[in-house]
């Protein structure tokens, strides 16, 4: 760390940790394009030299780390979001790369060209309506939007539902790829105010 003209020594530094590996007979892999399958639950990526042997895959989009990810081949990779690839209004490019089985520390990134990018436009399809709960809430609100559980789940402080300025929390158990499902706050009524008086 440096500040100013003068540098200092951090705490904790482990520079073993700091592994790189230089391939000297093969090219690194890199992403052609990416594409959003129909399920809205898989991204596909093409491109050359993913490694098949010797090292897993892991992928993220929108921040969100993918649930599976299966390589298909030295050109194709597919990355699985158990509740769903996650919304996107703008065209974003999701990342790829590989880990090493060998060693936890070996990881090599997929270079992403600047066109592979998708865009995942939420899509609401359908709400809870004429929803009856008592005022201590607990009930159940549906949205159906292919994805939106994704986000809701990896980050709740910046992805949320509220009702009457209420947080609807989100049920992770109770939520799909398609329907992301929240709980109803407890809301204060005239009635409840009334009847429930605490002193």
């Amino acid at each position: 760390m440096k500040v100013g003209s003068t540098s200092y020594a951090c705490a904790n530094t482990a520079t073993a940790n700091c592994q790189y590996e230089q391939l000297t007979t093969a090219a690194f892999p890199a992403v052609a394009s990416v594409s959003l399958a129909s399920t809205s639950t898989q991204i596909v990526f093409t491109g050359t030299n993913f490694f098949t042997t010797g090292y897993t895959a892991n992928a993220a989009f929108m921040g969100v780390p993918a649930s599976s990810v299966s390589i298909d081949s030295s050109t194709q990779v597919t990355a699985t979001w158990a509740k769903g690839v996650p919304v996107s209004a703008s065209a974003r490019s999701p990342a790829l790369y590989f880990k090493s089985t060998s060693s936890s520390d070996l990881l090599h990134y997929a270079s992403i060209a600047s066109t592979a990018t998708l865009t995942n436009v939420m899509s609401l399809t359908q709400s809870s309506t004429a929803v009856s709960c008592s005022f201590a809430g607990g009930c159940l609100y549906s949205i159906s939007a292919p994805g939106l559980s994704s986000l809701l789940a990896s980050s709740s402080s910046e992805n949320n539902i509220t009702v009457c300025d209420n947080l609807c929390s989100y049920s992770d158990t109770d939520s799909t790829a398609s329907v992301a499902q929240c709980k109803l706050p407890a809301m204060s009524t005239v009635y409840s105010n009334a009847n429930y008086l605490i002193a």
